[in-house]
């Protein structure tokens, strides 16, 4: 499909809108509390649901919940990853992390006890298994992981 200047395409989102000015950009919508945007190269104009206005640079990220919209420097590598076959973690809580693979490898995710705050770093060849995934983080994240078919349940390691 070629861009057409003038006649620019427009993402919707259940916290905005998203106008597409020739560009290359990531939509993270998972959820239904908030909205992340990425933009890679070209223009992109954000509209939230009170009408705010924002135009995106290269490098930079929006998230919005329908009223609040924050712009700030994105990480592209780590916002792009999924495209190139792998996840990657920066200052990542366990929660994030286990988030991620949760949609990934379609589990339910329970937490038992206090869980560490700490956050975590690294990436992983989404092409791993569950239980390979699982093995590279526990090794660092002073966490334990027990599988019970399509429910991991993590808690601290003692």
């Amino acid at each position: 499909m070629a861009h057409e200047k003038n006649r620019p395409f427009i993402v919707r989102t259940a916290h905005g809108d998203i106008k597409v000015l020739g560009t290359a950009f990531n939509l993270t919508a998972y959820n239904s509390s908030s909205s992340k945007v990425t933009l890679i190269n070209g223009s992109i104009q954000l509209t939230n649901k009170n009408k705010t206005t924002k135009q995106l640079i290269p490098g930079q990220k929006a998230e919005f919940d329908g009223s609040d919209m924050r712009v700030s420097q994105a990480n592209i590598e780590k916002e792009t990853a999924w495209q190139q076959g792998y996840f990657y973690f920066e200052h990542d809580k366990i929660q994030d992390i286990m988030e991620q693979l949760a949609r990934w490898y379609d589990i339910k995710v329970i937490y038992q006890g206090q869980i560490t705050k700490k956050t975590f770093g690294g990436s992983i060849s989404r092409s791993v298994s569950l239980a390979e995934a699982l093995e590279l983080i526990k090794r660092g994240a002073g966490v334990e992981f027990v599988i019970d078919q399509k429910t991991v349940t993590v808690k601290n390691k003692n």
